[in-house]
């Protein structure tokens, strides 16, 4: 999922520059968990608790973080 080979990218250290995937879909959102999961990556605790309610938070090796959201993205 993530990226490194032939990038410099400078350590992120704001834990709630995030990016936020809105997944409502169970299946799909416990896919992509997996997937993630199955790739080396494992959950981290969210900076923010109201991430944690309804999703799970991953962090590459640069420090920037994903959250996989599994709500819908209401305006």
């Amino acid at each position: 999922m993530f990226m490194r080979e032939g990038l410099t990218v400078p350590r992120c250290t704001d834990k709630e520059s995030l990016l936020v995937l809105y997944l409502p879909d169970k299946g799909l959102w416990t896919a992509s968990v997996d997937r993630m999961q199955a790739s080396g990556y494992q959950p981290v605790p969210p900076e923010n608790p109201y991430w944690a309610e309804a999703g799970m938070t991953f962090e590459d090796p640069d420090g920037h973080r994903l959250v996989f959201q599994n709500r819908g993205w209401d305006l």
